[in-house]
């Protein structure tokens, strides 16, 4: 089966209408404490590619139920991810073969491993599973060390995430962190749009 490459929409308010599938979505959160806005994050794909969406209306969770058709209109690029926001539009396309729209929801994502992120030359962002094996707390901030199989890399969390309950040994889900460096080294931190949550272990 195919990998699925990721792709980046420019900057900026698009048209569309880009048909798309939906892949899967992250639960909705409170991004903005003080004016208790939400939105979720979503990944869809068209048949070789696959893009970032940021959803700002908390009515559209149900049209991104993983292997649903739609299109996206009036978005806007922002990060590298679609943006929806309340003058878009999201519609639901009726599939003629239900088999092709099946199909590209089993094709696997290519995230980038720890020792891919080390050698970045620019910003960007980042999701993937990693697990925690260091945590420390600093000013208004907690620091992980994360690993998979090629590596190690410091994530640092503030605002609303450092109340995620993560200790040493979990497996943590991040989406939407940025890859930035400091002194020669890369590092993952929390944006004002990331999520993360501790996955649990299947019973």
């Amino acid at each position: 089966s195919k990998l699925l490459k990721e792709s980046f929409e420019g900057d900026g308010y698009h048209k569309g209408p880009k048909q798309v599938v939906a892949l899967k979505a992250t639960k909705l959160f409170t991004y903005d404490s003080i004016k208790s806005k939400k939105m979720f994050h979503a990944t869809v794909a068209t048949d070789t590619e696959f893009f970032r969406v940021m959803v700002f209306e908390e009515n559209l969770e149900k049209k991104f139920i993983p292997g649903n058709t739609i299109a996206l209109s009036d978005y806007f690029g922002m990060y590298g991810s679609l943006a929806i926001h309340e003058y878009s539009s999201v519609s639901e396309v009726k599939s003629q073969n239900k088999e092709d729209s099946s199909s590209s929801d089993e094709r696997p994502i290519e995230h980038l491993k720890i020792c891919d992120l080390h050698l970045q030359t620019e910003e960007r962002l980042v999701d993937g599973e990693f697990k925690v094996y260091r945590k420390s707390s600093g000013n208004n901030c907690i620091c992980y060390g994360i690993w998979d199989d090629t590596g190690a890399m410091k994530v640092v969390v503030s605002g609303q995430l450092t109340s995620v309950n993560c200790e040493i040994g979990n497996t943590i889900r991040l989406v939407c962190f940025e890859l930035t460096s400091n002194a020669d080294e890369w590092f993952l931190r929390a944006t004002r749009y990331s999520y993360m949550e501790v996955i649990m272990p299947e019973k």
